[in-house]
């Protein structure tokens, strides 16, 4: 929060930041302090809220597992910075059925959930309509699962996920030119603008998802 003070003095001059407990109700950021007691005083403010914990590293030696069933195979129609939109993203689109369960990559709990989307195209005038889950984890990353069915979640807020455990369903909702899963882990930072996806490693390191196909999703 960016703040501009008239007869005022914060702890700190411009700029004030928090972690914000989970379900907190009433969350002190800062107590201001009147300079002269006998004139008027203002508060000017700007703020703004990041999902996670931007103060923690991201563990980049963790291995995730695929979001989908084991012993299941699917093709990956786009890559790290893929030319349909993964320009600047390093995310993977595995095509795979409408209805396919998606399965937790990594332990975690849901820090949000859209699943009342039926819409979607090959548009980026479709880029909202997206249903997803997103799943917080220990290390402040957070795992987007994109492009789900319409009322394809089987999760709720705040719900903690084992990994492996069936968190929804694929679909075709959003930016998207056919049925797919858009997969991604990304780190937040204070400049909302500026989440992007970074990178992460699969466990299992042998695998046909690192061969993309040239069909672009």
């Amino acid at each position: 929060m960016s703040v501009e003070l008239e007869n005022l003095q914060a702890p700190v001059k411009r700029e004030i930041s928090a972690v914000v407990p989970a379900k907190a109700i009433g969350f002190n950021l800062s107590v201001l302090k009147r300079l002269d007691p006998t004139k008027d005083y203002q508060c000017f403010y700007k703020w703004k809220v990041v999902l996670g914990d931007v103060t923690k590293i991201p563990d980049f030696n963790f291995g995730y597992a695929l979001p989908y069933a084991k012993g299941s195979s699917f093709k990956v129609s786009q890559g790290p910075g893929g030319d349909f939109s993964h320009h600047d993203m390093f995310a993977y689109d595995f095509v795979m059925p409408i209805g396919t369960p998606i399965t937790a990559a990594r332990d975690g709990i849901v820090a949000s959930v859209k699943s009342d989307s039926g819409t979607g195209g090959p548009s980026r005038a479709f880029i909202d309509d997206a249903n997803f889950i997103s799943i917080y984890h220990s290390d402040g990353t957070i795992a987007n699962y994109i492009h789900l069915n319409k009322n394809g979640s089987l999760v709720k807020e705040g719900q903690m996920v084992k990994k492996g455990q069936v968190i929804g369903y694929s679909g075709n909702t959003g930016f998207s030119n056919g049925p797919h899963l858009h997969f991604e882990i990304i780190q937040p930072t204070i400049d909302t603008e500026k989440n992007k996806s970074i990178s992460f490693n699969w466990e299992q390191k042998q695998n046909s998802l690192l061969s993309v196909i040239s069909r672009k999703l």
